[in-house]
């Protein structure tokens, strides 16, 4: 192989590479008016109505090993998130079944599932999460695990 292929097949591996990580490991960047979700006793997501000082919305999946790993961590630090008044939203697009059987093991209700394919909402890693200030904005977005301390948080919240 010539000199001239090699660095041809090179840049091909590498705009290869930088389209899989800008397709598949970034967050999207959606508006959370567009998310749209239901309790899963069928009644509507609506978080805006709870006056949050931040609303962390994750992406997750009952079989997302990550998502499980560091549910733990979550709830932990619920005490400072309810203290703060930050909610926590866990958001699915898995069979309402699946949901309800999960959400039995945890000790607060957290679990949304999406009215469609974490796909169509442009995710396709789990977790990925959304912080969004009071106004909707983003303050923070991340694909793959995320387990902040309290001071992450705070760091949020200005």
């Amino acid at each position: 192989m010539s000199r001239k292929r090699k660095w041809i097949a090179v840049a091909l591996v590498i705009a290869a590479g930088i389209f899989i990580y800008q397709r598949y490991r970034v967050a999207p960047s959606l508006e959370w008016q567009g998310i749209q979700a239901q309790q899963l006793n069928g009644l509507p997501f609506q978080p805006q109505q709870e006056n949050r000082s931040l609303y962390i919305f994750q992406f997750f999946a009952t079989w997302c090993i990550d998502c499980r790993r560091e549910l733990p961590h979550w709830v932990g630090l619920m005490p400072f998130m309810e203290k703060q008044n930050i909610g926590f939203y866990l958001l699915s697009d898995e069979k309402l079944s699946s949901l309800k059987y999960f959400e039995e093991t945890l000790e607060k209700p957290m679990l949304y599932r999406l009215d469609r394919a974490f796909k169509e909402y442009g995710v396709y890693t789990l977790p990925t999460v959304l912080v969004y200030n009071p106004k909707g904005e983003i303050v923070f977005s991340k694909t793959g695990s995320w387990t902040p301390n309290e001071n992450e948080l705070i760091q949020l919240l200005r």
